[in-house]
Parts: structure tokens; sequence; C-alpha cells
């Protein structure tokens, strides 16, 4: 009975029925640089625009965004975890801003889906040309 198992095991390998296969890890660290993640899509959301604070809940914060070159009717909030992460990185920033935050919700807040903020960079605005110059 043994064999018959065995045998039975050994026919559903060799027909492709069954495989064995080993879940790759999205972490290589066999690089000189150590450590690395890596992913085949972009993972961040990239915002540009006005952001002003619309509300606080729990530990995290709601960001309305006015994104750039748009209506005022095209805003739109974005609900990021932990408060005190999202204020400093948006010490001493001004707008218009860039924000870059991570796409997949980290956790849920009151049945909402809270993203990771992983940085706020100023956007350097540039007046007119000068059409007097030559």
């Amino acid at each position: 009975m043994k064999y018959i198992v065995l045998l039975l095991l050994f026919s559903a390998f060799v027909l492709g029925d069954v495989t064995a296969t080993v879940k790759k890890s999205d972490t290589t660290c066999w690089l000189p640089e150590g450590c690395v993640t890596q992913y085949n899509e972009n993972p961040f959301t990239y915002k540009p625009g006005t952001v002003a604070v619309s509300g606080l809940v729990d530990d995290a914060v709601v960001l309305r965004i006015q994104p750039l070159a748009t209506y005022a009717l095209f805003t739109e909030d974005i609900l990021l975890c932990d408060r005190a992460k999202v204020a400093q990185i948006f010490e001493g920033k001004h707008n218009p801003l860039l924000l870059t935050y991570k796409t997949k919700a980290s956790r849920i807040v009151q049945g909402l889906g809270c993203h990771e903020l992983v940085r706020a960079d100023e956007l350097v605005t540039k007046g007119m040309p000068d059409e007097t110059k030559p």
C-alpha cells in the first residue's frame, strides 16, 4: 500500500498536477549595497499641488490637496498615517508641494485606508519669462 501511494505521488509530480514552488522573497540581500526591496510596479503615488490639513482622525491626518493646474473643484483628500511623522516631514515646507506616499494603504483607521507619507518636496515656481529681454 505504501508503494502505491508513493507511485501515485511520483506520477502526479511527473504529470505536473503537483508542483513544489518556493515563493520568492520581495527582499534581496546579496547586493553590495545590502538588502533592497524589489518590486515590478511603482508602489508610490505622487501628487503635486497646494496642501492643507482638513482634519484629524485618531493618530492620522486628512490632507486636502488642490492639484496644480486644475479648477478648485478638483480637490482631493488623503488620509495619512502617523500624525507625528507627517508633521515632521512638513516642517519648514511651503506650498506648492509634491507629495509622495505609498499607494497601498498601510492600515485601516475608522474604516478608511491610511497611507504612509514618504516625502514632501517644495516645488519651485518661476514667474512668466520676461518678454522684453532679447
